[in-house]
């Protein structure tokens, strides 16, 4: 296989002969958008940068490849997988090669039903986003993908779907048992997470508490959570409770709370940074959501 100069003197194994390279991009998934302009604009990146781009959405590649995995291959961290996929996407918003995006006629819709509306510039991507994230009811790869390249757009989401998406984060960290209880009267949680036995053997119950964009974060919303805490426990046995928010904290302090000293009473603060970072680092599984049907009551319970 032929070597590549890239980008300050490196060089690494990419794609070899040109006709070999017809011969795999035969069964190549951009087929189904019959475009030859996305083509064109793959083959204007550096072998590097190409190859990254492929390997991440499958592009004339057997499997999708995760981080991880691409930087196993690279011999590289995953942030530096992810500032150089991140970088990729950024070339490809240059005039010049919207431009040749456009060559195709509709590829807009089409990128975007792929979960490529990244891609595109922001004046682009206007109409379809207000479908695709603020009208969204259901939580997607496709929508958490466009969320990892857009993080911004977390504010737009459906109050369901942003919980559907910190559920998911949970269901994907290895907790056999996530249930959306925002709608069940027995509870005053939004979110049931239950994790895998640790050493000692004891499998941490967290009560999680979700608030969306305007929902302000202040000492009643602390005591009332710590409250339903206590008052369930002997119900449901919460270890935990958490506050996630789609928005940033300000500096809390009033009345002796802390962010150290509500830990330790059991009372976790998670803002917009820690959503951004979880995004970050999901990943989904071999057939999607690792959470596509979740339960939505606690009946069943086993105490």
């Amino acid at each position: 296989m032929t070597l590549f100069p890239l980008y300050g003197g490196e060089a690494t194994k990419c794609w070899p002969h040109p006709s070999v390279r017809m011969n795999i991009l035969r069964a190549d998934p951009i087929d189904t958008l019959k475009s030859e302009a996305l083509r064109k604009v793959l083959a204007t990146l550096t072998p590097r940068q190409e190859k990254i781009l492929r390997m991440r959405y499958r592009w004339g590649e057997i499997k999708k490849h995760s981080r991880k995995e691409i930087a196993e291959q690279f011999n590289v961290s995953v942030s530096t997988v992810r500032k150089w996929e991140l970088t990729a996407l950024e070339v490809i918003k240059h005039p010049s090669r919207q431009r040749i995006l456009h060559e195709y006629n509709g590829i807009e819709s089409d990128l975007v039903k792929l979960g490529l509306a990244a891609i595109l510039k922001p004046e682009v991507r206007t109409v379809e986003l207000v479908e695709v994230v603020s009208s969204v009811r259901h939580l997607s790869t496709h929508l958490i993908h466009h969320l990892k390249m857009n993080p911004a757009d977390i504010q737009k989401l459906r109050w369901d779907v942003f919980e559907h998406l910190i559920a998911e984060f949970f269901a994907s960290w290895g907790f056999p048992d996530v249930r959306l209880v925002g709608r069940d009267p027995l509870t005053s949680a939004d979110i049931f997470a239950v994790g895998r036995p640790d050493p000692a053997g004891v499998s941490f119950r967290y009560f999680v508490e979700v608030r969306r964009r305007r929902e302000r974060i202040d000492v009643n919303v602390i005591d009332r959570v710590m409250g339903a805490m206590v008052q369930e426990r002997p119900r449901y046995g919460w270890h935990i409770a958490m506050i996630v928010s789609s928005v940033n904290f300000r500096a809390f302090r009033k009345e002796g709370y802390s962010r150290e000293e509500l830990a330790l009473k059991g009372i976790e603060l998670k803002d917009q940074e820690a959503v951004k970072i979880w995004l970050e680092q999901y990943e989904p599984n071999a057939n999607g959501l690792w959470l596509p049907r979740p339960l939505r009551h606690l009946n069943d319970l086993k105490h």
